[in-house]
């Protein structure tokens, strides 16, 4: 491929970062919460309350009362208003980057011929049915590609706008390809979902119920029906029943409510993200074999797993691996991101299910008088306390494996790792020192690793002032490594002053 092309790919994969930006800042709307310890207090407080109501309230199970339901309802409503628009929007974001790859990737002659192709079988067959549009199309035929380029979105429009960009780049039938049709179908439903939202309201419309229909008959064989029976519906929203006094779930053969809940949301919000890097990445491998793939564009995602609750969102490494069939990432990047992820998933993990233990030992104090009249209650009580004790020994383990791969350095073993950290401006032992200070969650650890990166990083950049260099220093600045110790004092007491130092020096 020559240099003309390439530069082609580097345009398209800036408008892939570019995406990966709009898509963090959508899901830092949808999901922002407010920092204060006070608001974490109330939030704790009100589980116990909850779990207070379920004691003297056994019947209502694990939602309280009528009242409890009910105060919350207002504040309930605006969040899922507000949930509702950033998924709506979600697909405008995600339908216009398709549109400009689509428009980018035809300076590559091959699939502006395809491209052409594509158009002129359109117009052939809305000639034949002669719809709505069919002057448009009519007028479209065999005109020249940049007047074909101005009314894309015409052709883009008439299919599944994922299918029609997989097609147009050549990467084969995606619904057949099981490492990847996963995320596809679920982002078939998700879509109907969208237009059912717009148009119709969170009541399924004959529309939506009509094209899930066809989508099991079609896809049958791929087993459509149990994958969204098992992942999209399963996060459907509660519904109150009026009879029973109490939120219930839905039936999903017979599905009220289509509102957006926050795992639905977490969940196509994280196949829209991984079906974009499929499509950029698999054509990137088609058209440049000799060159590796990098999932650099992720790297906004730590930041979110970190910030929010989206374990969802956590697989993406993992995940692309997998429909990519790569062993090993061949790049420090993307081998430092990863195991960052994964420390990520494991604090997370143990920081909700030692708020969880804490939520139980709480309420079993609380019962504890009234363990003689109720002894069912208590000894359920007792089997989730161990249930969730046996979950946080779990992940102790992980964390140990984890610490001891770290302190190994067994993820930066490859020459070819090993060479890249030899010409960057890092030490091997700074970077080693970073992933084992966040996954201690150790303020101290995490400033004396950054202190020694910094002084590295000087003394190094002192061998090697070239433009490269200087880009490498001021990139530190956006690590997520960083994200939450940034806000700590000891951190800002301590390291801040000379991140700000250094921007100063390389940014002159």
């Amino acid at each position: 491929m020559n240099s003309k092309e390439k530069k082609i790919f580097e345009e398209i994969e800036d408008h892939l970062n570019e995406f990966m930006s709009n898509m963090c800042q959508l899901y830092e709307v949808q999901h922002f919460k407010n920092p204060e310890k006070k608001i974490k207090k109330e939030e704790s407080s009100h589980k116990i309350k909850s779990f207070s109501n379920l004691i003297s309230n056994p019947n209502n199970e694990k939602f309280g009362n009528m009242s409890d339901f009910s105060d919350s309802k207002a504040s309930r409503d605006k969040d899922r208003l507000l949930m509702e628009s950033m998924f709506l929007r979600m697909f405008v974001v995600f339908e216009r980057f398709l549109s400009e790859i689509v428009e980018k990737s035809t300076e590559i002659s091959e699939i502006a011929h395809r491209f052409q192709d594509k158009f002129q079988k359109a117009c052939l067959e809305e000639r034949e049915i002669k719809g709505k549009n069919w002057a448009i199309w009519d007028g479209l035929y065999n005109k020249p590609l940049k007047e074909l380029l101005e009314n894309k979105n015409l052709l883009i429009g008439r299919e599944n706008p994922v299918k029609f960009v997989s097609d147009l780049f050549g990467l084969g039938t995606i619904e057949d390809k099981k490492s990847i049709n996963k995320f596809y179908f679920r982002y078939l439903e998700s879509k109907e979902r969208r237009n059912c939202l717009t148009h119709n309201g969170i009541k399924p419309s004959a529309s939506y119920n009509s094209q899930i229909t066809k989508f099991k008959k079609r896809f049958k064989q791929q087993k459509f029906s149990e994958l969204i029976n098992e992942n999209n519906y399963k996060n459907l929203v509660l519904i109150y029943d009026q009879d029973k006094n109490r939120p219930l779930k839905q039936n999903i053969d017979d599905i009220q409510n289509l509102a957006v809940s926050p795992k639905y949301f977490n969940l196509i919000f994280k196949d829209i993200v991984l079906l974009t890097t499929y499509l950029v990445l698999s054509l990137k491998r088609k058209c440049l074999p000799e060159e590796e793939l990098s999932f650099q564009c992720f790297h906004g995602l730590l930041k979110l797993v970190e910030e929010y609750e989206a374990p969802e969102i956590s697989h993406v490494f993992s995940e692309a691996k997998n429909f990519f069939g790569i062993e090993n990432f061949s790049n420090l990047a993307d081998i430092f991101n990863q195991m960052l992820m994964i420390n990520i998933g494991i604090n997370k993990t143990l920081t909700a299910i030692k708020e969880h233990i804490r939520i139980l030992e709480t309420f079993k104090k609380k019962y504890e008088i009234n363990r003689v009249n109720d002894p069912e209650i208590f000894i359920d009580l007792e089997k989730n306390i161990s249930k969730v004790k046996e979950a946080k020994a779990k992940a102790l383990k992980r964390k140990k494996t984890q610490k001891l791969a770290l302190q190994e350095l067994t993820p930066f073993d490859s020459k070819e790792i090993n060479q890249e950290i030899k010409e960057s401006l890092y030490e091997k032992e700074d970077l080693k020192k970073l992933l084992l200070a966040h996954l201690q969650n150790s303020d101290k650890d995490m400033v004396l690793a950054t202190n020694s990166l910094i002084k590295n990083i000087r003394k190094n950049s002192k061998k090697n002032k070239t433009k490269e260099a200087k880009e490498d220093v001021t990139e530190i600045f956006s690590w997520a490594v960083f994200h939450k110790f940034k806000k700590q004092k000891r951190f800002k007491d301590n390291v801040l002053k000379d991140f700000w130092d250094l921007i100063k020096i390389y940014s002159s």
